[in-house]
């Protein structure tokens, strides 16, 4: 095994603990949250340009602004519902299943962070390198970039053109 077969160990644990500590719900919660950040950023920050003051108007710093304080407040509520449920989850009989699925969701998360990672680093040709051809998991990853990379379809960008 090679470094990057290591990284790819670390990467996939740390996620599963993370899963197995937080819980299958604090889980879900918590990607909810992130998404519905993300989109009433987008879709109500720029509301909040006129009640910025300063150079906060000037655009594009309001429109940004805006998204921003959209984003945090929606991550800080979403962080206090997730702790609220975590907490109720805790004291019920399901918190060893809560726990259990948490750590399935986080291994599940953890493969596809390093799906991601693998697909990214083909964009800029780095299998072609003398490690990445010596490891011995980036072969068992293949499968989930192929997948990632579909569902991408046209949005990803071409690989850039070879200047062997």
């Amino acid at each position: 095994m090679v470094a990057i077969d290591y990284i790819i160990i670390a990467i996939v644990l740390v996620s599963a603990v993370t899963g197995l500590i937080q819980g299958f719900l604090r889980e879900v919660c918590a990607l909810v949250t992130w998404v519905l950040a993300v989109w009433l950023a987008w879709k109500f920050g720029p509301l909040l340009v006129p009640y910025l003051g300063g150079a906060l108007r000037q655009a594009p710093y309001g429109l940004w602004a805006g998204r921003g304080i959209v984003f945090l407040v929606v991550l800080v509520i979403g962080g206090i519902i997730g702790a609220i449920v975590n907490h109720y989850v805790r004291l019920s009989i399901f918190s060893g299943l809560d726990r259990l699925l948490g750590f399935v969701l986080g291994l599940l998360r953890g493969v596809v962070i390093v799906g991601v990672v693998v697909v990214l680093a083909q964009q800029v040709k780095l299998d072609g390198e003398a490690w990445w051809k010596k490891s011995r998991l980036l072969p068992q990853v293949q499968p989930v970039a192929n997948l990632l990379r579909a569902l991408a379809g046209d949005r990803l960008p071409t690989r850039p053109a070879s200047q062997d």
